[in-house]
């Protein structure tokens, strides 16, 4: 199962062999013989590309919960002197700023051999084309090989300047904002629909002094 999920995690049998200290061929033996005792296939196997099944993905989705108990498990019994080696790391913007915080007066202080190398983009990198070890995100994952966490949620707060609510008054709910000028983040170049609780959303972004942010 470990080699199995390492192979999802990072793309081909010789990436998993090498973070498993095992040949490629005994990591692709290895999802053979769970494929065997599975009496279905996983992956779908070529020269140049391998990629999930139905049944694999699937199954992914049912082993990961297990595999992060697991490594919950060996984290508690691990001494954390033994936590060494070079971390390239992923943070969001702003939000960046408020996490390396406690990575530097707490993290770096109880882990001296590791050493870090951090890079700060609102873009959502690829994580294993562009060789990243942990990536923090605001927004919804993509890529779904990948294991990740919900950290916290944030919520958002509708703001205006003064020459704005001056000029257009106070906007109370989704519908009145639709008819005025507005902006907001989105990511990847799209804009985010505004969504209120009720599921109301105000999908147009046009240029103003009223926008939003993390409250």
């Amino acid at each position: 199962m470990v080699a199995f999920v390492r192979t999802v995690e990072t793309g081909s049998f010789s990436a998993a062999a090498k973070s498993l200290g095992l040949t490629p061929s005994a990591a692709s033996k290895s999802v053979s013989r769970l494929e065997l005792l599975l009496g279905a296939k996983l992956f779908r196997r070529s020269t140049r590309t391998l990629s999930l099944t139905h049944e694999g993905d699937a199954f992914y989705g049912l082993v990961m919960p297990l595999m992060r108990q697991i490594e919950s498990a060996t984290e508690v019994v691990r001494p954390k002197h033994q936590a060494s080696g070079h971390l390239r790391v992923g943070l969001p913007g702003d939000l960046g700023i408020q996490i390396l915080k406690p990575v530097f007066t707490e993290f770096m202080s109880e882990h001296p051999a590791i050493s870090f190398e951090i890079s700060t983009t609102d873009r959502h990198v690829d994580i294993l084309r562009e060789k990243f070890d942990v990536v923090f995100r605001v927004g919804e994952v993509q890529q779904n090989a990948l294991i990740s966490r919900t950290i916290a949620h944030l919520d958002m707060a509708l703001v205006a300047s003064p020459i704005f609510v001056a000029q257009w008054g106070l906007v109370e709910d989704v519908r009145r904002l639709q008819k005025l000028p507005f902006a907001h983040d989105g990511w990847q170049a799209l804009p985010d629909p505004l969504r209120e609780r009720d599921g109301d959303r105000a999908r147009r972004a046009r240029r103003s002094g009223f926008g939003v942010r993390n409250s």
